[in-house]
């Protein structure tokens, strides 16, 4: 039997009955249910063609690596890409809500993204399952990279997020750089990187500028389009370099109006210092 053949008999067996998952380099996630799929090609490398609303994929196949009962594993080459990845189809006891799926596929891009934007560093850990017990919500993408000994905590908004779930997240990265700070004794925690979606930033930044801590606290936006990051500065922090003493009054009005901002300063500057 040919490959070409061979691949669609596979394919057509693996997908017939059950919940099946794609995922691509253990990474991006798709439900299969809904999609549609053809194999072109008589070749010894033929085209897989995968494609629903949201999802659409053309790879051609190289070989069938693993085919099990809860597996099929395929490496393949993208086109313009020299080196063979991976695509695999995942069997599951159930399916997976809209959002779970989506929040997988932001972890996906959001790892690729930090490989692309801190060359230097390696991703240690990157979740975006809830921790009930920290009181780290699910709604946030939290992760960890590292560079030598030192350390830069993570968390980052997801696209399709409330607007409160982008202002609150000052609270949940404060809280997710404690957890790290207690469970991480291997080095530094030198950094907290806050990555939100584009033009979602004022508040927080707003927020930032009255935190005073020993730790650098370093905010994104994140362009959907190209997939690229870019570094907010605080503008609360430009005004009062400018010796703007008006809105600088108002700003501070507007934080006293919120108190649990000024507990949760307090408590950064007093218990988690980045610098031991």
């Amino acid at each position: 039997m040919e490959f070409a053949a061979e691949l669609q008999a596979s394919l057509q067996e693996f997908v017939s009955s059950g919940v099946v998952e794609v995922r691509e380099n253990g990474g991006r996630v798709a439900p299969f249910s809904g999609m549609t799929w053809e194999v072109r090609g008589a070749g010894e490398k033929p085209l897989l063609h995968l494609w629903s609303e949201q999802f659409n994929l053309t790879r051609r196949v190289l070989a069938i690596t693993d085919h099990s009962e809860q597996r099929l594993a395929l490496a393949v080459e993208r086109f313009g890409k020299a080196k063979p990845e991976r695509l695999e189809f995942i069997r599951r006891e159930f399916e997976r809500g809209a959002r779970e799926v989506s929040r997988e596929e932001f972890r996906s891009r959001l790892a690729q993204m930090l490989a692309e934007q801190f060359p230097d560093e390696t991703l240690e850990s990157l979740k975006v399952s809830p921790d009930l017990e920290h009181s780290l919500s699910g709604n946030y993408a939290r992760g960890l990279l590292r560079r030598g000994s030192t350390y830069a905590a993570v968390l980052a908004v997801p696209d399709g997020e409330s607007s409160d779930t982008a202002d609150n997240s000052l609270t949940f990265a404060l809280l997710w750089l404690r957890r790290v700070r207690q469970s991480n004794a291997r080095g530094t925690i030198a950094t907290l990187r806050i990555i939100l979606p584009k033009n979602r930033s004022r508040i927080v930044a707003h927020r930032l500028a009255a935190l005073e801590g020993s730790c650098p606290v370093e905010l994104y936006e994140r362009d959907p389009t190209l997939e690229t990051l870019e570094k907010i500065e605080p503008r609360g922090r430009q005004v009062l370099k400018r010796g703007s003493s008006r809105i600088a009054n108002r700003k501070r009005c507007s934080i006293a109006r919120v108190p649990h901002w000024r507990k949760l300063f307090r408590w950064l500057h007093r218990s988690s210092r980045c610098i031991p």
